[in-house]
């Protein structure tokens, strides 16, 4: 499950924000998107947000890469 907080993607809009509240019993969470809005959404269409950056070639953090990490691929 996620936690309150943490960055997450809906995978359904491609819009991301933060895990707000979240409802186990309905497997949902609630999301704040960025732009002041919430959605209660199920967790099945929700992704962990990942942003890479390189310090190499990006030391200051521009041209950030964002990818989607699916509960699926996580190993405890």
């Amino acid at each position: 499950m996620y936690n309150i907080g943490e960055m997450v993607v809906n995978r359904d809009s491609y819009k991301q924000g933060q895990v707000s509240e979240i409802n186990e019993n309905e497997q949902k969470v609630q999301i704040r998107y960025e732009d002041g809005s919430s959605q209660w959404v199920d967790v099945s269409s929700v992704s962990k947000l990942l942003l890479e950056v390189d310090p190499q070639t990006n030391p200051d953090g521009w041209g950030r890469e964002t990818n989607f990490l699916y509960e699926d691929d996580m190993i405890d």
